[in-house]
């Protein structure tokens, strides 16, 4: 039974990502560079969040008074949410490096070449 959902989810999947470009006759190209954009945006949000989770955590660390499991919380959510927004902030610099490095171009954002699909 575990492998036919499996494979229900490989071919719904599948379906998700090629029925449009069968139905909309869209290029290879031009669904990387939907993906791409949508990922970038969700990296962008991911971000915001870890940045509202470094205020919270200040917030908690503040209001905690005099209470020390308070404090060890709210400074255990301060230090998480500074190690998550390194982490992103680094991973996101890194992928921007590498792609300008192997895609240069022009701009600030990424673009795909014409000749990556057309040989």
């Amino acid at each position: 039974m575990r492998r036919k959902t499996n494979l229900v989810g490989t071919l719904l999947a599948g379906t998700i990502v090629f029925v449009p470009i069968i139905v909309f006759a869209a290029s290879l190209k031009s669904m990387v560079a939907t993906i791409l954009s949508f990922l970038d945006q969700v990296g962008v949000a991911l971000i915001g969040v870890a940045a509202l989770l470094v205020v919270y955590g200040i917030v908690r660390y503040i209001t905690a008074g005099d209470d020390p499991n308070k404090l060890s919380d709210g400074g255990k959510v301060l230090l998480w949410g500074i190690i998550s927004l390194f982490v992103m902030v680094s991973m996101w610099g890194l992928v921007k490096l590498l792609l300008s490095s192997i895609f240069p171009t022009t701009s600030t954002s990424f673009e795909l070449k014409e000749q990556l699909f057309n040989p």
